[in-house]
C-alpha cells in the first residue's frame, strides 16, 4: 500500500455518506489475490479498539469496520477487495460522495468472510459452540462471524474482531465492532438484549476467522 493509497482511503472516510444500504470494474489495486504475510492482526486489532465507539460510517456498517481494521493492519487490497471499486458486479450499498464506493466483499459480511476465506485463502473458518465460552485456537485479530438472522439460514449477517480476552483465564474473546458500536464485549453476550447470544437469538451460529 502506497502513501498515496492511504491518504486516499483517509479522505474516503471523512467524506459525508448519501446512501446508506449496506447489509451489516476497475479497482485501484491490481493484486488478484490478498496475502497475508503483510497482515499483523494486533495491528488491526488496536486499531478496531481504538475506534470502536466512532460513530458509524454509515448505516450498518459492522462489516466496513472490520475490512477497515484490516486494511490498518496491513491486508493488500486486490481487485476483488478495495475501497474505490466500480464494478458493478462488486460494489456495495455505501456510497461515500458521487465517485467513490467500497467493494460488496468490503460492506457485506457474508461476502467479506467467503472471501477471506475462500478467495484470498488468509484464513480459516471454524465453526464454534456457545455453550464453550473458552476459544484456544483463537488470536488477537481474528473474527468472529455470526448466523443469527432466520434462526441460521447459512448465510454470515455479522462479524466483530477479537481485540483481547477475558483476564479469568485468557481464553474468553472479547470482541470489539460497529452496529452496534461496542468494545470489548465478550463474544457470547448479547449486550444489547442483556443475555446470551444464545438465548437472544435462538438457533443462531457462530464461527471463529482465523488468520493464518
Amino acid at each position: 500500500m502506497t502513501a498515496s493509497t492511504k491518504s486516499r482511503f483517509a479522505t474516503w472516510i471523512a467524506i459525508p455518506v448519501l446512501v446508506a444500504t449496506v447489509i451489516c470494474g476497475t479497482a485501484t489495486a491490481t493484486q488478484a489475490s490478498a496475502s497475508s504475510s503483510t497482515l499483523n492482526p494486533e495491528v488491526a486489532a488496536a486499531w478496531a479498539r481504538t475506534h470502536a465507539m466512532d460513530p458509524p460510517t454509515f448505516g450498518a456498517d459492522c462489516t466496513y469496520f472490520v475490512s477497515r481494521a484490516l486494511y490498518h493492519g496491513g491486508l493488500d487490497e486486490t481487485s476483488r477487495w478495495n475501497f474505490d471499486s466500480s464494478d458493478p458486479e462488486n460494489v456495495g450499498g455505501g456510497r461515500f460522495g458521487a465517485f467513490t464506493r467500497p467493494t460488496a466483499t468490503a460492506t457485506v459480511a457474508d461476502k467479506l468472510t467467503d472471501y477471506l476465506v475462500k478467495e484470498a485463502k488468509v484464513a480459516t473458518k471454524i465453526p464454534l459452540n456457545w455453550r464453550k465460552n473458552e476459544v484456544p485456537q483463537a488470536s488477537v485479530g481474528d473474527l468472529i462471524a455470526y448466523d443469527w438472522d432466520n434462526g441460521a439460514d447459512g448465510t454470515i449477517d455479522h462479524l466483530s474482531m477479537i481485540t483481547g480476552f477475558s483476564a479469568k483465564n485468557g481464553q474468553y474473546p472479547l470482541v470489539s465492532q460497529h452496529t452496534p458500536e461496542q468494545r470489548d464485549r465478550g463474544w457470547t453476550w448479547a449486550a444489547s438484549d442483556g443475555t446470551w447470544i444464545e438465548s437472544a437469538r435462538p438457533g443462531a451460529k457462530v464461527f471463529l476467522i482465523h488468520f493464518r
